[in-house]
């Protein structure tokens, strides 16, 4: 769609919610290969946008003229508009306002359609907040309904794999949220627990803190690691967390001097390592071994920097 289909879409939507809520102001709008509109509106929400969105796309299939005015200051223009969108601080002299016949008035030097049906559709495709600004992307035309079509297959897909209906896809989402938040922390106290029965092998005088541990939490077993080395300046942390792929974590305290990404590269290079970190904390994973022997390998390395 061309960008004067799309810049008058977005007149339309400003007006749209300046109706709604009254001293809306548009700071900036990027129009390409992604449209955008940046507005100074707290109030903003989702419930908002589709009641603008149900607006717009109404005065869109009116077919409503519009139309260029030119005027010597903006002081005339207010005379002929009284509810002028304008940003006065960047006005002076001469002002072009673009009419939406009926709907919207703004001061603009951009191109615009002659009609509202030249727009065809509107469809807002994204939302944010950023430095106390709305920003809404947009589509206009084809794209737009092609854009709406593929996200109703998207709901009602996503209905399906959750077992239920689009009409009440939210509160699956919410509930499958919830549920998987009160599995996520039953899994850090399982792995917890789990960490906190590992008995220390010695070498050297280092305590070596070593396991595999299958389907366990990531961060927990990371944040485990930390603990180990922090509390201890001869403490090795050396664990395996086997999932899709297998992560694999060494830590080392003080008291060694060791590289452990140097360690996790030589123990696991030909196994397909990827990773890095920092000298005392590093982790990555191998596409190839079993944790167990992996694991060893690196307590081998290890034993040998000692």
């Amino acid at each position: 769609m061309s960008e004067a289909a799309s810049h008058t879409a977005e007149h339309i939507f400003a007006g749209t919610l300046n109706k709604m809520s009254p001293g809306l102001k548009v700071h900036k709008v990027e129009l390409g290969a992604v449209n955008s509109v940046y507005l100074d509106l707290e109030s903003l929400n989702w419930d908002k946008i589709l009641e603008a969105e149900r607006i717009v796309n109404k005065t869109i299939g009116e077919a409503r003229s519009v139309k260029a005015h030119a005027f010597g200051s903006l002081e005339e223009a207010l005379k002929t508009f009284p509810g002028l969108r304008s940003r006065e601080e960047r006005i002076s002299g001469e002002v072009r306002v673009i009419e939406v016949e009926g709907h919207d008035y703004a001061a603009c030097t951009g191109t615009h359609v002659h009609n509202t049906a030249e727009c065809a559709f509107f469809l807002v495709s994204g939302f944010s907040r950023s430095g106390g600004l709305a920003k809404v992307e947009f589509m206009v035309g084809e794209e737009a309904i092609s854009r709406s079509l593929g996200l109703c297959k998207s709901c009602f897909r996503a209905a399906e794999i959750l077992g239920t209906s689009v009409d009440k896809l939210e509160n699956g989402v919410e509930n499958q949220k919830l549920e998987c938040q009160s599995l996520r922390g039953r899994l850090r106290d399982t792995t917890g627990e789990a960490l906190n029965r590992i008995v220390p092998g010695e070498r050297s005088g280092f305590a070596i803190y070593s396991a595999c541990l299958k389907g366990a939490d990531e961060m927990t077993t990371m944040e485990k690691a930390g603990e180990l080395i922090e509390g201890d300046a001869k403490a090795i942390a050396i664990f395996g967390v086997e999932g899709k792929s297998t992560l694999y974590i060494l830590a080392r305290g003080a008291g060694a001097s060791f590289d452990c990404r140097t360690v996790l590269k030589e123990a696991l290079g030909s196994r397909g390592f990827k990773g890095g970190g920092k000298p005392s904390f590093a982790s990555g994973t191998a596409a190839g071994g079993i944790c167990s022997e992996n694991i060893g390998l690196i307590i081998e390395k290890v034993q040998g920097s000692l």
